[in-house]
């Protein structure tokens, strides 16, 4: 999932000039004794649960204005991972991971659980819709999620939801994105991974912006 986020990030914006980002990718032991003060962006990508020596790291980070981004994966251990940045622990984690959601059936699969762009209307998702409007296929409503981790986002106003999934027949639409303001800094937090392991948003050319 690494690789997918690194190349994402080091593409410019026109395909011609250099990237406004020096990707560097890391292992989690490396996070607590890596300066992070010079980073825009620090990701965590499929990791089984930050170490405690790091969550100090982590913690100022996001609090002096840095943003940390989270992505699930097939290694992610949901108790754990809520454990150590949850309320219990460092207080970084937007919402609880819960139960898996994982598409099995082969009709199922076929379709895919699509993301719900709800109009477009929220500020992160309006360069998509103007590529819509514009008649652009730019791969992002044909998105297909096989899996995803629920995301049980607290209903206080504190954790904002940036996109939903479709609901499916007889349940309530579960949120993809959601983001928190801490401190200067801010946290999102992905439903689904980084890479096409549960979906095929990295193929897309709308993972890059």
């Amino acid at each position: 999932s690494t690789t997918y986020l690194a190349v994402a990030h080091g593409l410019s914006a026109d395909n011609k000039s250099a990237s406004v980002f020096a990707p560097k990718v890391i292992t989690e032991l490396e996070v607590g004794t890596t300066p992070l003060s010079g980073y825009a962006e620090v990701v965590l990508s499929n990791v089984a649960a930050p170490a405690r020596n790091v969550h100090a790291a982590l913690q100022k980070y996001v609090a002096d204005g840095g943003l940390l981004m989270i992505f699930p994966g097939n290694r992610t251990d949901t108790a754990r991972m809520n454990e150590a940045l949850g309320e219990s622990g460092a207080k970084l984690l937007p919402a609880p991971y819960g139960q898996p959601v994982k598409l099995e059936h082969a009709d199922q699969l076929a379709a895919g659980i699509k993301f719900d762009p709800e109009g477009f209307t929220h500020p992160v998702l309006q360069m998509f819709g103007e590529a819509a409007a514009a008649g652009k296929d730019v791969g992002f409503t044909s998105v297909q999620t096989s899996e995803y981790l629920k995301l049980a986002v607290p209903q206080d106003g504190t954790v904002e939801t940036i996109l939903r999934y479709l609901a499916r027949p007889n349940s309530i639409a579960d949120a993809a994105v959601v983001t928190k303001a801490i401190g200067k800094g801010r946290v999102v937090e992905f439903a689904s991974s980084a890479d096409t392991t549960w979906n095929s948003f990295a193929a897309e050319p709308s993972f890059v912006p």
